[in-house]
């Protein structure tokens, strides 16, 4: 290996924990520099809801995959507390942008009746192509993940991006790169993944998750602070710099191999 690229300064560490010690270097991942940012009336224009004016709606936002370390089921388990705490809201909803099951790992929708808030979850049957995404985005109040783990967290950079306040768990590459622009809460109880040696996963307890969306529920405030880090944040995450990394390093190995090549070359032309 000539020389290995992590997403971020977190991967970097786990390479090094790992016994790698060769080149190295962190090019983290951009975001378009133009995402619009839409009045939010025009940005809920496709979502129907069974009751209430959308306009008027408070929209909690999910963008994950449904897969096991991204624990959807926590979103909804978690959502469902602060939804009673906050004295049962009508209209509130969660928005989960996902595949639902079969496709996914949790029967989400299943999830949410056992719950008894199904009436307060938004979920498409099908995910939305990444040209209407920034529209999405900006149709949330606040996006909140519960993922175990990120190597990087691609939503939380496009939703800052379209100025929407984050709530994530302090774990995994994301703290390394969104540092305060995020609002983070402390993960308590961690495992190690099966079949993944040395690979722990982290989870916030639910009391302190819940204390976080009151927090940026009940506060404007609060609100309006993550939106500005959010989008100080995108602005310096461009793909030009991220393609000028990899050019950079790509080129000096190319050039090296010519180099290598060339003595080896001329070693082999002495004997003819």
């Amino acid at each position: 290996l000539r020389h290995a690229i992590c997403h971020t300064q977190f991967g970097v560490d786990q390479l090094t924990k790992a016994g790698y010690t060769g080149s190295i270097s962190v090019a983290g991942h951009g975001v378009t520099q133009d995402f619009a940012i839409y009045n939010k009336s025009e940005a809920r224009s496709g979502i129907i809801l069974k009751k209430g004016n959308v306009d008027d709606a408070f929209i909690w936002g999910v963008v994950a995959v449904n897969q096991p370390r991204k624990r959807l089921d926590l979103s909804i388990a978690y959502f469902t507390q602060w939804w009673k705490s906050a004295g049962k809201p009508e209209n509130a909803y969660l928005y989960l942008h996902t595949r639902t099951h079969p496709n996914g790992v949790y029967d989400l929708r299943q999830i949410a009746d056992f719950c008894g808030i199904r009436g307060q979850i938004i979920m498409p049957d099908s995910m939305l192509p990444s040209s209407h995404m920034p529209s999405l985005y900006n149709a949330f109040d606040v996006m909140i993940s519960t993922s175990e783990g990120e190597s990087f967290g691609i939503p939380v950079l496009e939703g800052a991006a379209c100025g929407v306040p984050q709530i994530a768990v302090r774990c995994g590459g994301l703290p390394s790169w969104a540092g305060e622009a995020v609002y983070w809460v402390e993960p308590s109880v961690y495992e190690c993944a099966p079949d993944w040696y040395g690979t722990k996963r982290w989870i916030a307890c639910e009391f302190n998750f819940v204390a976080a969306m009151n927090d940026m529920y009940e506060r404007v405030d609060m609100r309006e602070h993550y939106i500005k880090a959010g989008l100080e944040l995108a602005k310096t995450f461009r793909w030009d710099d991220i393609a000028s990394h990899f050019d950079h390093i790509l080129s000096g190995i190319v050039e090296k191999q010519k180099i290598v090549t060339r003595a080896q070359t001329d070693a082999l032309s002495e004997f003819e």
